[in-house]
């Protein structure tokens, strides 16, 4: 299975869970570890050994389902929990008729 950035997160780590258990799967295939390794909520992505490319395929992973959040909310994110949050809030903004990438940042 490729680890580049086009490589698709696993479906049946993510139908049908939370958006927590959505975010903490996006980490966990961004940064290669396996499915069902656990993450701390207050675990740092670049500490655990994420870099820019890791970045990318995290986008990546998280676009499908919350198309609205950008790089800069990924970067902006201390910990699962900020970017969970993150992405509650696109998809929620996404839901109510908001548009473009970038409006829903406070």
């Amino acid at each position: 299975m490729s680890k580049g950035p086009d490589a698709e997160m696993p479906a049946s780590r993510v139908v049908g869970d939370s958006t927590g258990q959505l975010v903490h799967a996006a980490w966990l295939h961004a940064l290669g570890r396996p499915s069902d390794h656990a993450l701390p909520e207050d675990s740092d992505f670049f500490r655990l050994g994420g870099d820019s490319l890791a970045i990318i395929r995290l986008y990546g992973s998280l676009q499908p389902w919350a198309p609205g959040i950008d790089l800069l909310d990924i970067l902006d994110a201390l910990d699962i929990t900020d970017l969970r949050g993150f992405t509650e809030r696109v998809v929620g903004w996404r839901r109510s008729g908001g548009e473009g990438s970038s409006e829903h940042r406070s």
